[in-house]
């Protein structure tokens, strides 16, 4: 079970592209809305990197740890070629999965 919310979306020309914030995905027996995931006690902040680390999205990940790479995989990969994930850890800095 795993669930994400891209909150940001760092790389939207708003004359060229469609910004995706909001985009979400939720898997498992409990469905769970955009809002429900972003206010979520146990949801993780995430960032998609490019190759060159540059932040293209931002957002938040409730689930098993087993599947965190879920919105890389899911989601970042499709979209502007995010190559990578970084979650925040409990000191408040990012770090590579």
């Amino acid at each position: 079970m795993h669930h994400w919310v891209i909150t940001h979306d760092l790389n939207t020309d708003p004359d060229q592209d469609q910004d995706l914030s909001g985009s979400y995905f939720s898997g498992g027996s409990v469905r769970l809305t955009a809002g429900q995931i972003w206010t979520h006690v146990e949801g993780r902040e995430f960032r998609l990197v490019d190759s060159d680390e540059t932040v293209l999205f931002v957002g938040i990940y409730v689930g098993e740890e087993k599947e965190r790479q879920a919105p890389l995989e899911t989601f970042g990969m499709q979209h502007d070629g995010c190559m990578d994930i970084h979650y925040k850890n409990d000191r408040g800095d990012w770090s590579r999965l």
